[in-house]
């Protein structure tokens, strides 16, 4: 069994890669939702009838939900974006009219076990990421929710390198995260899961599709 030194240094020196922690392999569990983001994606991909716009490669960057779109107003049938920040005006003025917009974002409230272990602020906004919200701005901006639905999926850290890699990989779980900083909790953790039990945190996954009317 490696040290817990071997198992951070190695979490430290892993290359990163967004929303990919297939380096982890069965080291981070994470259960599935009830439904799949991709194959509706691709359902509404193969039916449209006009341009197709794919959102999701902004990255995790706060400042691209004030992004102005380059495009002209009404131009795209369908409009996606997977855990990226949108804007919903924008999302409003370039889908054209009967146009479909689909969603899956992470809550703000995903999470939270791993801040409450390490004794960490809360991420910003964590509130205000939730399913209702969303819905009601898109409603408020001219659309119409055909889908809304929200999941909590199981997440399972089995040795503390694991969940070294995944807040490396999502800084916005704790901004100011460093295995420095909080070397004595994750200490504590890394004694729970070396006796055989691994650390329990839940995602928090909601997904809308609209219509623009």
């Amino acid at each position: 069994m490696k040290s817990y030194e071997e198992l951070v240094a190695e979490a430290e020196a892993a290359p990163l890669a967004k929303w990919d922690f297939s380096w982890l392999g069965r080291r981070l569990i994470e259960s599935e939702t009830p439904w799949s983001y991709p194959d509706r994606a691709d359902e509404l991909v193969t039916g449209a009838d006009g341009p197709v716009l794919d959102m999701s490669a902004g990255g995790d960057d706060p400042a691209t939900a004030d992004a102005t779109l380059p495009f002209p107003d009404d131009r795209f049938a369908v409009l996606l974006s997977q855990h990226d920040p949108y804007q919903v005006e924008e999302v409003r003025r370039v889908l054209r009219a009967d146009g479909v917009f689909l969603t899956e974002q992470i809550g703000g409230l995903d999470g939270l076990a791993i801040n409450e272990a390490l004794e960490a602020p809360l991420p910003s906004g964590a509130s205000e990421r939730a399913l209702n919200t969303a819905r009601a701005e898109l409603e408020q901006a001219g659309l119409k929710i055909t889908t809304a639905r929200t999941a909590f999926p199981e997440r399972l850290f089995h040795d503390i390198g694991a969940l070294v890699y995944y807040l490396r990989a999502v800084p916005r779980q704790v901004p100011d995260f460093s295995a420095e900083k909080y070397d004595k909790e994750l200490r504590l953790l890394h004694d729970q899961m070396s006796a055989g039990e691994p650390f329990r945190d839940r995602a928090v996954r909601f997904m809308i599709e609209a219509v623009r009317q």
